[in-house]
């Protein structure tokens, strides 16, 4: 019912009754892009998502938005991948505004927190801006694209897009927060002095009338030793660079996009990250796991939702201390998975096997035995895959511990209380020593050393533990509501806070409490002091973990982020 053209002058159809869209090229050659032929509500690539009586619809910011009248809100369908681009599959579909469950309403707010009634009519212009009816509401409305919903798909520029960068996997964007990786392939041993990589071919995607532009270069290696951001504050530092590099999507609930990081997004609900030895980062995002490579760009979805048979109800922390094995904490579910790889790409779903070896799936208080009960794990950290120190919803620290055999097996693994009250489910929140209370532990770190520290937020203080078989003996550093915590290999501990931004606390002894990015109201990123973060107020894990390399890598209301500590950087 609905028809319009992107500036190539393609074509493009709703088929309302039908509940698809249609391509259709100069040659009136035409493909569904999106839909089977059923009405349905699912986002997702077009060969999965199903739309409910599609009517309007118009291109904007290098996709298209749909008035899907019955299902009560708007949709975005935008290329992913190298694919052609007549293959439902590089497609994909997501909800931007209005119902997640196809109900009529009439309130004003942003993404799903608004409602409307039967949207009809449709226009957008190239840089967003849309307006559209509401049929039942007898209201004409408007909303803009954010900006980092606004791609431009595969093929020519538009008219009035920025300078991007490209290389053969595909286009990163045009904003710094947003610009990743591009990476040299070293020969084994790695790079002798005076010597140089192998050539990687990269380009610059300019549009028409662009006369000239300036970039900035920066280049990164990983040496023999870590390169950690600077000890001293930001605002004395300008070598700690900050970079968004896949940003938070505001507008949707549990679906998320896979792929490069430009086009990519994570979800409000992602709480808490880890690396694996080779540089890969996974993410406990929502209801799923996912893993971020840097070397290639692009995150996928590796269990959970959406993918069918890995089931959480909220993973809330994640570990991953050898290659191809994560552990999952699972709050909601009240249960430690096993995430184990096996075979084949990394990237892919299919290649992933999840098992529940850590709590019975009701709450309940460690006992110390085989198959015991756990309750609302986060915060789960494991240095050698044998011992899973978490905390819980009981305000206590916990371990869990493998005697041998199969690890995947459930009566392979033993759950204690290390400290914290044992008496009830609940708990006793407090801040004695003697005995060790807690109150709303939030995350938990392992030092080389095998010293424990906590992130004790309702407390404001992160806190050293050390189980030698004794009575443990601990240390404190006061910070406001700690979020999370992060150790590297050399025992520099690092906190991100509800109030304080990012910090780094010193060694063992917490001697030390500088700021690495500093808070503000609005999130930047860039160098030294031009750089700040937001916070989110919540007791959930606010992920924080160090790579292979030494950079730090965050999660804030903007996004995944990450620190580097840059030597020098120069205009072109």
């Amino acid at each position: 019912m609905g028809i319009t053209a992107d500036p190539e002058g393609i074509l493009y159809v709703a088929e309302r009754t039908a509940h698809r869209i249609r391509r259709i090229v100069h040659q009136f050659e035409s493909a569904v892009i999106v839909g089977t032929g059923g009405a349905g509500l699912n986002d997702g690539p077009g060969d999965v998502a199903r739309l409910h009586s599609p009517v309007g619809l118009s291109w904007a910011g290098g996709g298209l938005v749909v008035a899907d009248s019955l299902g009560h809100r708007l949709r975005l369908v935008s290329r992913i991948g190298n694919g052609s681009p007549v293959l439902r599959k590089s497609w994909y579909v997501q909800n931007i505004a209005g119902s997640l469950s196809d109900t009529p309403g009439d309130a004003l707010g942003t993404g799903d927190e608004a409602q409307f009634t039967t949207p009809w009519g449709l226009r957008a212009r190239p840089d967003g801006a849309v307006m559209f009816s509401s049929v039942q509401n007898n209201a004409l409305l408007a909303f803009e694209l954010p900006a980092g919903w606004m791609t431009s798909g595969v093929g020519p520029n538009e008219d009035g897009e920025e300078v991007r960068l490209a290389n053969a996997s595909g286009y990163f964007g045009p904003r710094d927060g947003l610009v990743p990786f591009i990476t040299y392939p070293l020969a084994a041993g790695g790079l002798a002095p005076g010597a140089t990589t192998e050539p990687a071919e990269w380009w610059f995607d300019v549009p028409a009338g662009v006369r000239s532009f300036s970039f900035v270069a920066t280049v990164e290696a990983a040496t023999a030793g870590q390169i950690r951001p600077d000890i001293s504050s930001s605002t004395e530092s300008p070598r700690n660079h900050v970079q968004t590099v896949i940003p938070v999507n505001a507008m949707a609930g549990l679906t998320q996009i896979d792929g490069p990081a430009d086009q990519a997004t994570v979800g409000q609900s992602l709480t808490a990250l880890a690396f694996d030895p080779d540089g890969a980062l996974y993410l406990a995002d929502g209801s799923a796991v996912r893993r971020y490579d840097p070397a290639t760009n692009v995150i996928t979805t590796i269990a959970g939702h959406p993918e069918p048979g890995h089931t959480f109800s909220g993973v809330r922390g994640i570990t991953t201390p050898s290659l191809g094995i994560v552990f999952v904490a699972d709050l909601y579910g009240n249960a430690i998975h096993l995430v184990r790889h096996t075979g084949g790409s990394m990237a892919d779903a299919a290649n992933w096997t999840t098992q529940r070896i850590v709590g019975t799936g009701t709450p309940g208080v460690p006992t110390g035995a085989a198959n015991s009960p756990i309750y609302g794990p986060k915060g789960l950290k494991s240095i050698d895959g044998r011992n899973l120190w978490f905390v819980d919803r009981g305000h206590r620290l916990c371990l869990a511990t493998f005697s041998g055999g199969d690890l995947g097996d459930p009566a392979n693994w033993r759950t204690s209380v290390m400290a914290g009250d044992s008496s009830s489910l609940a708990g006793t929140a407090g801040y004695e020593t003697s005995p060790i209370r807690f109150n709303q532990p939030a995350d938990v770190a392992i030092a080389p050393s095998g010293k424990v520290y906590v992130a004790d937020f309702g407390n404001s203080v992160i806190r050293g533990f050390t189980f030698d078989g004794q009575a443990p003996t601990s240390d404190a550093r006061a910070v406001n509501r700690p979020t999370g915590v992060a150790i590297d290999g050399a025992g520099n501990i690092y906190a991100q806070t509800w109030t304080q931004g990012l910090k780094r606390l010193g060694h063992a002894s917490l001697n030390l409490d500088v700021n690495i990015v500093p808070p503000a109201p609005t999130a930047a990123d860039g160098f030294g002091n031009a750089a700040s973060m937001v916070t989110r107020p919540q007791t959930a894990p606010d992920g924080i973990a160090l790579s292979p390399a030494g950079d730090l890598w965050f999660i804030d209301r903007t996004g995944l982020r990450r620190v580097s500590r840059v030597i020098t950087s120069t205009a072109h």
